[in-house]
């Protein structure tokens, strides 16, 4: 009876190993299958044609408004009335602020008096001289300006000129159309000689930027500019006005172009100017399709599922693309129309690469 059971018990134990070994040996085999999908990289292609590609060229710049003024009071007084405020767009003729003008407007009548008693005065010079006052043509012209300098009527005519100016120069009135900016006064103040508010027509500004004196074949005046603030993602047309004829010490050439504002422009951004070109029959490739294997660089083709490097140069450049050639180094190396191109997922591959996508 022991020797039956321990036989049941051998006959048990052989079965149970023979059983792990065969779950050991399934996963294995599907942990092999697991590892063999996960070699294929996943990755993105495209076929290549011969395009345009559009060049660019950068350089940066400041924009400043073509009309810009710092506006003043051209006499001193408190500050009686302040209708605007930094940031709002006034047509040409609006006040922009006011002075008291009691005390211009009792100079001005003070005036008016000294100027009614010098014509008095002028009356009774001309009948002195055996002319009739009333008949201004019968007296020659340097008699009547001996006249009224002898009766104080020349000096009375600038007085009264003088106080009617300053009364009117109490109101600061807005030359031409634009946005009023940096005011810094406020009603009660009293006005010195500084400026009050600087004017800005901001319907159009222009950007100085710095080309290399080789890209200045590429340009001319009248080619089109993208003008691109740092502060947004928004893009401006414009095109170049002038191109300075002097190349500094650094070889750069100072460009002048004009852009609408046809949005938030402001006087004093910062802005990126793009020049742009436009190269016909290119093999035009994403940034991303170009790595580097070996300090070369290079781009995968693709071959019945599996990738292969192909050496290649750029030769053009902008913000997304690269224009390129096969590297006429590598003698292996082409670009034909129809290739297939991975353009994404090609970070980590290696020569022949298992792919899929």
């Amino acid at each position: 009876m022991k020797q039956n059971t321990f036989w049941q018990f051998t006959v048990l134990l052989l079965l149970f190993l023979l059983a792990s070994c065969g779950n050991k040996t399934q996963n294995t085999e599907e942990t092999g299958r697991a590892g063999q999908v996960q070699q294929r990289n996943l990755v993105q292609i495209m076929e290549l044609q011969p395009s345009t590609f559009t060049k660019q060229l950068a350089g940066n710049g400041k924009l400043m408004a073509l009309q810009k003024a710092g506006l003043r009071f051209r006499i001193s007084g408190e500050i009686e009335q302040l209708p605007v405020s930094n940031g709002l767009r006034i047509a040409p003729g609006q006040l922009i602020a006011a002075l008291n003008d009691t005390e211009y407007s009792h100079r001005l009548q003070q005036a008016r008096l000294g100027l009614q008693r010098a014509q008095l005065e002028l009356h009774d010079v001309l009948i002195g001289m055996g002319f009739t006052p009333g008949d201004s043509l019968s007296v020659p012209p340097d008699k009547m300006e001996l006249a009224k300098i002898r009766s104080g009527y020349t000096n009375a005519s600038l007085d009264f000129a003088t106080a009617q100016r300053n009364l009117n120069d109490c109101r600061l009135i807005a030359p031409f159309a634009g946005v009023v900016a940096n005011i810094a006064q406020k009603v009660h103040e009293q006005t010195g000689g500084q400026a009050f508010c600087t004017l800005i027509d901001d319907s159009k500004f222009e950007v100085v930027f710095q080309l290399m004196e080789n890209e200045l074949k590429e340009v001319q005046k009248g080619n089109e500019v993208k003008v691109l603030p740092y502060a947004s993602d928004a893009v401006y047309a414009g095109h170049i006005v002038e191109i300075n004829p002097v190349v500094d010490n650094n070889g750069l050439v100072k460009v002048k172009a004009l852009v609408n504002n046809t949005g938030q422009l402001m006087e004093g951004m910062n802005v990126r100017v793009l020049v742009e070109k436009e190269v016909p029959k290119q093999y035009v490739v994403p940034k991303s399709a170009v790595v580097l294997r070996d300090n070369w660089e290079v781009l995968f083709k693709v071959t019945n599922g599996k990738a292969y490097w192909n050496y290649v140069q750029t030769v053009h450049e902008n913000s997304s693309s690269y224009a390129v050639i096969p590297h006429p180094e590598k003698s292996t190396a082409t670009l034909n129309p129809g290739d297939t191109i991975i353009v994404s997922g090609n970070l980590n591959l290696a020569h022949e690469s298992e792919i899929t996508f």
